[in-house]
């Protein structure tokens, strides 16, 4: 991990969070230790995170959990061991994942859970997705946010919809560029919490 003063830790989780943890890295490296988990080994290694974490590849062949949030948290049941030695003895965890999907929706409630059981403060900044991904997205979504928002201190919600209206006239780089600054802003104007 990246050597800080700091006692936070950033959890990149799937594919969207590990790349709004990628996007902002010097950023949110100035806030404490950073780490990138996902079942999609190959989206992973595509990443200039220092440090990524592929797990689940026996369970799903290293191509992610293809919206089956069972699955992830399955997997990540398997591998408490990599969540563990990530925020074993840090005082804050931030949890960065896209809902909806299967990996950050199975897996941020499930790291949540780990951090409430080690007395860890949690805070989560998630996405929700587009209407148009489809009806079973949008109730996966809202399965882990209800989750989320039982074991967190804090959690911040981004409405996909809501954000791509706002930067209606950006390239979809720029959106979501735009999006990682945001939960940047977002997260440091929680300093109490950190």
């Amino acid at each position: 991990m990246i050597k800080s003063t700091s006692e936070t830790v950033i959890i990149g989780l799937g594919g969207a969070g590990s790349n709004i943890l990628a996007d902002c890295l010097i950023e949110w490296m100035s806030i404490g230790e950073v780490a990138a988990v996902n079942t999609d080994s190959l989206g992973l290694l595509k990443l200039d995170v220092p440090l990524r974490h592929a797990i689940g590849l026996d369970m799903c062949g290293g191509d992610g959990c293809e919206g089956d949030w069972l699955l992830a948290r399955q997997i990540a049941t398997r591998h408490r061991d990599v969540f563990k030695k990530i925020i074993g003895r840090h005082r804050v965890v931030i949890i960065l994942a896209g809902l909806g999907g299967g990996t950050g929706s199975g897996m941020a409630p499930y790291v949540a859970t780990m951090a409430l059981g080690e007395n860890i403060n949690c805070l989560a900044a998630v996405t929700m997705p587009l209407k148009m991904e489809g009806e079973i997205r949008r109730e996966n979504a809202q399965e882990s946010l209800s989750r989320l928002k039982k074991l967190c201190d804090n959690i911040i919600v981004v409405e996909l919809d809501d954000y791509f209206m706002e930067y209606r006239k950006a390239t979809m780089v720029e959106v979501f560029e735009n999006l990682s600054k945001h939960l940047m802003i977002e997260i440091k104007s929680n300093r109490n919490f950190l």
